[in-house]
């Protein structure tokens, strides 16, 4: 097999577990082995494709063959302790025991100010997060104003850091709704990746992932707490006694601009001295 097969047989071997097809990925990339023995890219894909039909002893042989080979490999290490922690707790890590997206090209398609990986905080118990897998889709929860990440089986998995948990519970509480997938989990670190799906009425004109998080997030707060009818309330007293009046768009405008939500009371006070 001369240089360009191989490549060819690389490139074929990354798009059938692209496409879920893992008994094609393993006779392909078992295909590379057999020419070059030291192939990395090879054992690590084919561990990946074992562990995805839950030939666990199969996959754990892939990842040591890769890990001699590159000792500090951070992916097989990662999923050597992914194994170990299946083979202690006797998990079982059958893919038909989870909802699964399939690792198209897109699944994680970023998306400026839709999408956002995020790195979990306070992560959940090590036989929860060792039976994840890439592009699982998971479940986003608020929970006392934080933002938690669950499975199907409500099985905690962690939380969204803190000022990403302020931000998203008022865009959930707001109606809005977002499809979340686990991008890498291991013993210490799962990151999600977050996708906006649909955007609450309330929240329309804000951002879901701004380069600054706390950007408008105190307009968010003031919009939150505010009633949803006190515009239209405000607007329909203003207007009441003044139907047949003509309307200054200038005047309007100015007034608008001078008028302050927080001190409402206040003006009605002044209103009633001045009647007096």
């Amino acid at each position: 097999m001369n240089n360009i097969k191989l490549t060819s047989f690389h490139d074929k071997a990354a798009k059938v577990a692209l496409e879920g097809n893992w008994q094609q990925a393993i006779r392909i990339n078992e295909q590379i082995l057999d020419v070059n023995n030291k192939s990395t890219e090879a054992l690590l894909r084919l561990g990946f494709a074992y562990l995805q039909i839950n030939q666990i002893k199969k996959a754990k042989k892939a990842y040591l063959k890769a890990l001699k080979l590159q000792p500090a490999n951070q992916i097989a290490k990662n999923n050597l302790q992914k194994i170990s922690i299946l083979e202690k707790k006797r998990i079982n890590y059958d893919p038909k025991d989870h909802k699964t997206a399939l690792l198209n090209p897109n699944l994680f398609l970023n998306i400026s100010g839709k999408t956002r990986v995020i790195t979990l905080i306070n992560i959940g118990q090590a036989d929860v997060l060792a039976k994840l897998k890439i592009g699982q889709k998971v479940t986003l929860k608020i929970k006392k104003r934080r933002v938690e990440v669950r499975t199907d089986d409500n099985e905690y998995v962690g939380a969204l850091p803190d000022d990403l948990s302020k931000r998203l519970a008022l865009f959930l509480e707001a109606g809005s709704e977002y499809a979340t997938f686990i991008k890498e989990a291991s013993k210490n670190i799962v990151d999600v990746f977050i996708r906006e799906e649909k955007k609450g009425r309330r929240v329309t004109k804000y951002i879901s992932f701004p380069k600054n998080i706390q950007d408008s997030l105190k307009s968010m707060i003031d919009d939150d707490e505010k009633p949803e009818d006190e515009d239209a309330e405000a607007l329909e007293e203003d207007t009441t006694d003044d139907e047949e009046q003509p309307v200054d768009l200038e005047q309007l405008a100015e007034a608008v601009e001078d008028s302050d939500i927080y001190n409402v009371g206040a003006h009605e006070e002044e209103d009633e001295e001045e009647q007096e």
